[in-house]
């Protein structure tokens, strides 16, 4: 049984498959280990308002599938918002673009340096993606964020927004 737990947490075995996960998530709750890895409500933009600033003053960049825009966050962490219309598809659809995405930022938020708010809207072509398909072009889209955000001219656009 140790042996589980300690392979649990070096992450060979998924934390849910095991019959102790909920106890073993509770101990960890308050660890780095976990904390890397959550998408809290602090770590989402909800207000229609936030939405509404970076569709105004964000830059854009997108892909055959999706569209994202980022500009400078307020807060001292990077958050995400994600908008999938129904033109997209049924709930059902949306649901898993959406639930695919949060999963994405989850694992992959460490790369993201400084602090940002990314709005990513879901284009129609993006509905018959299978998992596997939506992380690639979820990470070819963010990769060419992340090089956009680096460059110099964008951040003497970002310090003069601000201000």
């Amino acid at each position: 049984m140790l042996k589980n737990r300690e392979n649990v947490i070096k992450g060979l075995i998924p934390v849910r498959t095991s019959y102790w996960s909920g106890r073993l998530f509770r101990r960890l709750q308050g660890s780095h280990f976990l904390q890397q890895f959550l998408f809290t409500k602090a770590d989402r933009i909800l207000n229609r308002s936030e939405f509404l600033r970076l569709s105004k003053s964000g830059k854009k960049i997108q892909n055959n599938h999706f569209i994202i825009t980022f500009s400078p966050g307020r807060f001292k962490r990077t958050r995400l918002g994600i908008t999938v219309s129904k033109r997209v598809g049924k709930a059902v659809t949306r649901n898993r673009i959406k639930r695919f995405t949060r999963e994405y930022f989850r694992q992959n938020r460490h790369d993201f340096t400084g602090n940002w708010d990314i709005q990513l809207i879901a284009k129609k072509e993006a509905a018959g993606l299978c998992s596997k398909d939506s992380f690639y072009f979820l990470e070819n889209i963010f990769k060419r964020v992340k090089t956009s955000w680096s460059s110099e001219n964008y951040f003497s656009f970002c310090s003069e927004s601000i201000i």
